[in-house]
């Protein structure tokens, strides 16, 4: 199945999201809701471990047409004796909730977080990327779905025909945001060698690349390091 349907079918079978941008995660984890209510007739129980945007939530629940009545939780202690379960915890470091994954894995639908690390594996779940590109719209991929360029509404997920400069830097932006996530904060000469040596480019092709990344508003440099 190809990303975009994946993603616009999210909480019909289990996933991971990884993306930065909490105001498009939470437009997703409440389509992911909306989705299984409509298809199993399930309330599913939202785990709030990093903050959402209530109102967002519930303008897209009401655009989907649906009476949501599960419940808004902070913590694993605290959902429901059964039912399926969306995690929401982006900038959250995933370690620190594998245990209660493991223990919930069967009822856990989608895991939004910030940086992927183990949860496919601990979910046995396929892995979605999301990484923000000008003018207002996202890259997504996945493993074994490949990729492609959306636009994430209130009202849904779209796909728009893609820019392949774009999705090169997407890709370079990718690259770098696994990194950050792996290791933390990285320089512009870390940065540098992470592009020379993943996309087996020289060090001048990749300083060019970093270059864009900044002219297209994709990473910032401040005080020598990469912000993104």
């Amino acid at each position: 199945m190809k990303v975009v349907e994946v993603l616009k079918r999210l909480g019909c079978a289990r996933a991971v999201v990884v993306c930065h941008k909490s105001q498009i995660t939470v437009v997703l984890a409440a389509h992911s809701i909306a989705n299984i209510l409509s298809s199993e007739g399930e309330h599913a129980d939202l785990v709030e471990l990093s903050p959402i945007h209530h109102d967002t939530l519930e303008r897209v629940l009401e655009l989907r047409g649906v009476k949501w009545r599960g419940r808004i939780v902070q913590s694993f202690n605290e959902v429901s004796p059964e039912g399926p379960i969306v995690v929401h915890a982006v900038g959250m470091d995933p370690t620190t909730f594998y245990s209660e994954l493991q223990r919930l894995r069967l009822r856990v639908r989608v895991v939004f977080s910030h940086a992927a690390k183990k949860l496919g594996l601990v979910l046995k779940a396929p892995v979605i990327r999301i990484v923000e590109l000008p003018r207002e719209l996202y890259r997504a991929s996945m493993t074994l779905g490949g990729s492609a360029t959306i636009r994430v509404m209130l009202d849904g997920v779209r796909e728009v025909v893609s820019d392949k400069k774009l999705d090169f830097l997407a890709m370079a932006r990718s690259i770098l945001l696994d990194s950050m996530a792996e290791y933390g904060p990285i320089t512009v000469k870390d940065a540098t060698n992470i592009l020379s040596a993943t996309l087996n480019v020289r060090k001048e092709e990749a300083r060019k690349i970093l270059y864009d990344l900044l002219e297209f508003k994709m990473v910032k440099i401040k005080n020598g390091y990469v912000h993104l």
